[in-house]
């Protein structure tokens, strides 16, 4: 029998498991499918984001509807933003060397990765790599506490809130 992520924390770790980890690990194992279909996209379709060929991808996965719903928007969003800067490592560099550093009002006053609460040192973070061709846009922009913005990095697995999931 296959357990549900909830079940399987619940049961591994009993009274330490909540919410916040139920969301990062599900928010985790979205992001490795999410590459891995990205991934596949590239090598037999190129950059150029075309959503017939990307749903045949889809329709190749045993994820749930409301999943490839999720994945889908997701992949689009980074294929079109790749597409849109004529992204490659080199640009990746000069981008993540170039970081805009100007807090935007109204997003908050606490961390925002799932399960902290610090106040203090907030830094601006890209939930979107600006590395990987995130924009520097509201619906991209959280507040991280140093430790957490540590911690996430730049890597496409630990995105924890695309902008597409609004």
């Amino acid at each position: 029998m296959v357990k549900g992520i909830g079940e399987l924390l619940s049961s591994d770790l009993g009274i330490y498991s909540d919410q916040d980890n139920i969301e990062l690990v599900e928010s985790f194992y979205l992001n490795i499918i999410t590459s891995k279909i990205h991934r596949v996209y590239l090598q037999k379709h190129g950059r150029v984001p075309q959503k017939r060929f990307l749903n045949a991808i889809m329709e190749e996965t045993n994820l749930s509807e409301i999943k490839k719903a999720i994945v889908f928007r997701r992949v689009l969003f980074w294929l079109k933003t790749q597409n849109d800067l004529k992204w490659d490592e080199e640009v990746g560099l000069k981008r993540s060397r170039n970081f805009p550093t100007k807090i935007v009002r109204g997003l908050g006053n606490q961390c925002e990765w799932p399960g902290c609460d610090n106040q203090e040192n907030l830094q601006l973070d890209h939930k979107f790599p600006f590395s990987l061709g995130g924009m520097s846009d509201t619906r991209n922009l959280q507040l991280l506490c140093p430790k957490c913005n540590l911690q996430k990095g730049s890597s496409i697995y630990s995105i924890n809130s695309w902008p597409t999931d609004d």
